[in-house]
């Protein structure tokens, strides 16, 4: 069965060639030692926990505001209650 002229002219003028070129880098990675997974791991892992979106630090700055729900103020002591939860 021949193959189209067409299909595979297309299909090497549409490629991409940024996977490839990642795919090169990571083998490059691979060859001098490093695990490119457990960087990207660790990578994820420190923007977590330097970033202020998690619940912990939602928490404290809402904790953190010297006022409750319509405009009440809280309490000293259900501050360092609600703290002591977090």
């Amino acid at each position: 069965m021949r193959k189209s002229v067409w299909r595979s002219a297309c299909l090497h003028r549409c490629r991409s060639p940024k996977p490839r070129d990642r795919r090169d880098e990571e083998r490059m990675k691979l060859r001098d030692g490093k695990d490119p997974v457990s960087q990207r791991r660790a990578d994820k892992l420190a923007a977590n926990l330097f970033s202020d979106n998690s619940f912990e630090g939602t928490a404290r700055e809402w904790m953190g505001r010297p006022t409750g729900r319509g405009g009440k103020r809280i309490a000293p002591i259900t501050q360092a209650k609600n703290t002591w939860l977090l």
